[in-house]
């Protein structure tokens, strides 16, 4: 490759020991050489801080910023701020990067002009590997994806897309620090809205690692995450608003609404039922299309509600065993 710009990879690690040593060496050892990585240990009480140390000192291209816990959305704002690439990539501290990853990420935006890439990536459980299933396109303008990614039709997830670096120094892309669960639609919304074309790599740059303390497995979910999941919806919905194109995403933030609620009965956060559920029997009735591409069991909860909402707490009481909470 004659033209080689710079990418920054930026790591936030909190009390990965177990992991971050294979996920550092799976980027030191990327086929693609001219990066910067740039490792922010937010306040680890393991052993954490001491690898990222070890592995600083012997590759230059890392930099390690110790600093207090103040959670992922600090962290990746930390290492971006000092970043100087042409392009960024995040990178979370257990996942492993494949070896050709960066290099087939930068082919794709020089070839395309793309400010954004996006790609594949395998899944890893305890039990085996589970292959992407998602969008497959070749390039499409930033807001269309935007709209595939509000409707679920594409992931929300920061840990598969390369980007420029010039979209935070152009624009005011904000790290919403008080989320911590959510926090990865909430900086892509940003970052779709300012781009103008995205590009797909049909190449499993990534494994995605689920280890048995993930945060995002159920029993790792404190209540405090699920209501901050609870809010970032509206704050997307806000986010358009302010910048005068909500009206053109109304059938967005109706996906947007149900899927939420829908994740967070999943969860077993049942506190926002009844609230939220008068937004999604009124964005299902106003687009009937939502219905079609959620679970049956779901379409009918919204169904039940839609008549009354003794039918509707009924039909929930029976599904899920429970009453849900009058959470005014």
């Amino acid at each position: 490759m004659t033209n080689t710009p710079l990418v920054s990879i930026v790591i936030p690690v909190y009390n990965r020991e177990k992991y971050v040593g294979i996920t550092l060496d799976s980027v030191i050892k990327q086929s693609y050489t001219n990066l910067e990585i740039i490792v922010v240990n937010d306040g680890s009480t393991d052993k954490s801080l001491e690898i990222l140390k070890s592995y600083e000192l012997v590759d230059k291209r890392i930099r390690v910023i110790d600093k207090v816990n103040a959670g992922v959305s600090v962290a990746r704002e930390t290492g971006m701020m000092v970043s100087t690439g042409d392009y960024i990539f995040y990178l979370d501290a257990d996942d492993i990067l494949d070896k050709s990853a960066i290099e087939k990420l930068v082919c794709r935006a020089l070839e395309t002009g793309a400010d954004v890439v996006t790609a594949k990536f395998v899944t890893r459980y305890k039990d085996g590997d589970v292959e992407y299933k998602g969008e497959y396109f070749d390039e499409m303008s930033s807001m269309d994806y935007l709209k595939l990614m509000l409707s679920h039709k594409a992931f929300f997830c920061v840990w598969i897309r390369l980007h420029k670096r010039k979209l935070y120094l152009d624009n005011d892309i904000i790290f919403h620090k008080e989320i911590s669960f959510g926090e990865d639609a909430l900086l892509m919304t940003q970052i779709f809205f300012y781009s103008q074309k995205v590009a797909f790599l049909d190449y499993n740059v990534i494994i995605y690692n689920r280890t048995e303390d993930s945060i995002t497995d159920l029993d790792n979910i404190s209540n405090k995450r699920l209501n901050e999941l609870h809010r970032f919806p509206e704050i997307i919905d806000s986010f358009l608003q302010s910048k005068g194109v909500r009206e053109k995403f109304d059938l967005e933030c109706g996906y947007l609404y149900v899927f939420n609620m829908i994740d967070l009965i999943s969860y077993k956060l049942y506190d926002y039922v009844l609230s939220d559920m008068n937004k999604a029997v009124y964005y299902v009735k106003k687009y009937p299309q939502i219905k079609k591409d959620i679970h049956r069991r779901f379409a009918k909860l919204i169904t039940f509600f839609s008549i009354s909402q003794r039918l509707g707490l009924w039909y929930f009481k029976r599904k899920f065993g429970v009453y849900p909470s009058f959470l005014s």
